[in-house]
């Protein structure tokens, strides 16, 4: 029953970024409020969960957006995953875990998407990579400190 809550907090999180967020890009680069939920996820379930929900969610984003089909499933999942191994390895101090977290899951999901490009698209320069990646993890970060810990509270009413 609680998948089903995830999935469907997941499903309105995905509307938003995609009607929202993706409208007003901040430096050139619109935050992945999805990423930000499946880390935050990832700290507050446990991994079963966080997998049903990364892969449900994942193929939903796939399916809305269309481009690249299974990018967002190996995205999600990968970062669940990663999560949930470093987990224990992090000293989970209020600011610095989130910040960590959300750094190396957006590390991942630019890494991934830039792969995919290469592999079937056109080519990404070094330079245009890193940049993309300091601007997405930078806003990606902002907006996870901000959510992190009221989102924290709510999943341990639930």
């Amino acid at each position: 029953m609680k998948n089903i809550l995830y999935i469907a907090v997941g499903l309105i999180i995905l509307i938003a970024e995609i009607a929202i967020a993706n409208k007003f890009p901040i430096f050139g680069a619109t935050p992945d409020l999805l990423l930000v939920y499946i880390i935050i996820l990832s700290k507050n379930t446990d991994a079963k969960a966080n997998f049903i929900v990364a892969v449900t969610l994942g193929f939903i984003k796939d399916v809305l957006i269309g481009l690249k089909f299974g990018v967002n499933i190996i995205v999600l999942c990968a970062v669940s995953v990663f999560i949930r191994f470093a987990k224990d390895k992090i000293y989970e101090y209020i600011y610095i875990y989130p910040s960590i977290m959300i750094t190396l899951g957006t590390i991942i999901q630019i890494l991934v998407h830039a792969g995919i490009s290469q592999v079937f698209f056109s080519s990404i320069t070094l330079s245009t990579l890193l940049v993309l990646i300091v601007k997405k993890s930078i806003i990606n970060c902002v907006l996870g400190l901000l959510i992190y810990e009221p989102a924290c509270k709510a999943f341990d009413k639930i």
